[in-house]
């Protein structure tokens, strides 16, 4: 009888001990798991994120530059903003877009029924066109800057991409179409979603405002959502926004590019190829 009393004690304090880090676990709250999963990796769950009242998220949303520096941003060939670090913690600058040679990607994109989009890369500082193109393809994604979120800008028209160029001699232009991975929500109902989930989270909203973006550094004196756009289309599950005939790819998953490309000359073909 007494062992078995010992035994049940025992058991008891097993149960106890096996309880206690359960409970530390439950002491966390979702904001923290978040600050300890950036903190740990760099990562963030982009579903846990969206749960967050609007408090915590405005709160993680003004913390985001505590986790990648301008300086290490920009040693890898980054935007130094907060819209580039919100697309590397979820993960979405690292999917890679498929590569397909011309004669597949033509039967991939007749076969998908959809037209071919462009974009092109003018040369930037020390960054060649070349480099550019081999980060579009095998990097991280660069989210560049734009009224229609930051991201890459993609045109139906070549002759509209070519402008992006800036007709520079060695101004490069990819051509790619939307893939089956492709979510796309055109601008105008993106604004009249953004518009509504502002009414319920007025400080997550301002914290998306004075996100640093493509076009508004931490000097800015004025506060936007044309770049910080594609953080909230991100939050609904969208990786490409259209307005018009141009688009802004949020994940490069959502493409498949042609091998070839073209480098700009005065007898550039300015017809879609």
């Amino acid at each position: 009888m007494g062992r078995g009393r010992l035994g049940s004690q025992q058991g008891v304090q097993r149960t106890l001990a096996a309880r206690q880090p359960a409970a530390a676990a439950v002491s966390v709250s979702p904001a923290d798991a978040i600050r300890e999963s950036l903190q740990n990796d760099g990562t963030m769950d982009l579903a846990a994120f969206n749960k967050l009242g609007d408090d915590d998220m405005a709160d993680i949303l003004t913390e985001i530059d505590q986790y990648e520096s301008d300086d290490d941003l920009k040693w890898r060939q980054l935007q130094p903003t907060d819209t580039q670090r919100f697309f590397n913690q979820i993960g979405w600058a690292d999917e890679k877009p498929t590569i397909l040679d011309d004669k597949a990607y033509e039967a991939a994109r007749k076969a998908a029924g959809v037209k071919s989009l462009y974009h092109t890369d003018a040369p930037y500082g020390r960054l060649s066109t070349q480099r550019m193109l081999d980060q579009f393809r095998k990097g991280t994604q660069y989210l560049s800057g734009g009224l229609h979120g930051d991201g890459t800008y993609l045109a139906e028209s070549s002759s509209d991409s070519w402008s992006y160029g800036k007709f520079k001699p060695t101004a490069r232009q990819q051509k790619m179409f939307l893939n089956h991975n492709a979510k796309v929500i055109d601008e105008w109902e993106l604004h009249q979603k953004f518009n509504t989930w502002a009414q319920a989270h007025p400080k997550a909203y301002a914290a998306l405002r004075h996100m640093t973006q493509g076009y508004q550094d931490k000097t800015a004196g004025w506060s936007s959502i044309d770049g910080s756009k594609s953080v909230f289309a991100a939050m609904l599950g969208y990786n490409v926004i259209k307005v018009g005939s141009y688009y802004t790819v949020l994940n490069r998953k959502a493409v498949t590019v042609a091998k070839s490309h073209k480098i700009y000359s005065k007898r550039t073909d300015w017809n879609n190829w």
